[in-house]
């Protein structure tokens, strides 16, 4: 029960409020008195108290609206009202005060271990009430921790993944998830047939540029070109850097016509760009290398696909670097060659009898 409890009593006649006072000695509590509702409500308003004694003033208000009042002034917190009626109060005027919200009666004679015994009973309801919201406050704050934690875990988690599956200086996507992604890409342009390009890209002569104007200029252009093959491409693309200054970019849905039209747009903006920082300034271009699934009759793997693609790129830049090289363009001994590399021993000795097969849009004298 809360010790030293202060108790309201409200009753027109002071005489009648001193005499309920008297009978609460025992409880070891604190009274204050307001001769009406106003009064009280002002009271209630200014103080705290734990229990209402709420006489009856039929000249003031009905009880029972007495107690509607009451109870809407802390409508967030357990205020006890007990209503005293100082003669036997019929049943309907004391079911009209239960139903208004008071939370006892006392009706006659007011016996007082019985007085005692029902407000130290609303004491007790009142003390737990504020338990409950004390606990409940605890528990929302705790929840509030949790749900902040919750965020920040959450957030801190997005940005380790960001981190793992990006390069740190471009901000594109690193070797590592390019090959997941194309790996996932690859088998679903097998199952459904849709055309599948990769173009690899190399800067022309970067190291040259590294080592004259320094590595943070190198870094700013690397960071450039990330941006110029980003805007380039097509949202469904992927864009990554696939190390050094080489750089890969997936077209899904696209067939060799598409992915040399990709290949023509980031070589001219690479090559119409001047590189300026502070006060360095260079030009750089790009030999780009590209491979086409499934025009390209020698891609079964995805790994392939990466590999052809390569192949393509070293041939732009043995023949004098600027330049697009497709996989189906090249000669057709060399793609020969490449293919015993790729098949192994015994593939390559059928091939030495029997020529490699034409590839799609290809004819006897295209090489």
């Amino acid at each position: 029960m809360i010790l030293h409890p202060k108790v309201l009593i409200i009753s027109p006649e002071e005489a009648r409020a001193g005499a309920i006072e008297a009978k609460l000695l025992a409880l070891d509590c604190e009274t204050t008195f307001a001769p009406d509702v106003l009064s009280a409500m002002a009271a209630l308003k200014t103080q705290d108290v734990d229990v209402v004694l709420l006489d009856d003033n039929p000249r003031e208000f009905f009880t029972a609206d007495a107690v509607r009042i009451l109870k809407c002034l802390k409508p967030s917190a357990f205020l006890p009202v007990i209503c005293l009626f100082a003669a036997p109060a019929p049943p309907e005027r004391r079911a009209a005060v239960l139903d208004a919200g008071a939370d006892d009666f006392l009706s006659g004679d007011l016996e007082p271990l019985e007085l005692q015994a029902r407000v130290r009973k609303l004491l007790g309801h009142a003390r737990l009430h504020q338990d409950f919201l004390q606990s409940r406050t605890q528990l929302e704050n705790a929840l509030s921790r949790e749900s902040q934690l919750l965020r920040q875990l959450r957030n801190d988690n997005r940005q380790l993944k960001e981190r793992s599956v990006t390069d740190g200086l471009t901000s594109l996507y690193n070797h590592r998830y390019l090959m997941e992604w194309l790996k996932t890409e690859f088998k679903i342009t097998r199952r459904y047939g849709h055309p599948l390009s990769f173009v690899m890209v190399d800067l022309d002569h970067f190291k040259q540029a590294n080592d004259v104007h320094g590595h943070p200029f190198g870094d700013y252009i690397l960071k450039e070109i990330a941006v110029i093959a980003k805007t380039a491409a097509r949202d469904s693309d992927l864009v990554a850097r696939y190390g050094g200054e080489e750089f890969a970019v997936v077209l899904p849905r696209s067939d060799r016509a598409m992915a040399r039209a990709f290949a023509d747009r980031l070589g001219a903006a690479v090559r119409a760009r001047t590189f300026e920082h502070g006060a360095h300034s260079a030009q750089i271009t790009a030999s780009i290398g590209l491979a086409t699934y499934p025009l390209d009759a020698e891609i079964t793997a995805p790994e392939i696909l990466v590999y052809l693609a390569d192949q393509a790129l070293l041939q732009a830049k043995n023949s004098g670097r600027d330049r697009i090289v497709a996989w189906h363009e090249m000669d057709l001994e060399q793609r020969v060659k490449i293919r015993q590399q790729l098949t192994g021993a015994e593939l390559a000795a059928d091939l030495s009898s029997d020529p490699l097969p034409l590839l799609p849009g290809e004819s006897e004298g295209a090489c």
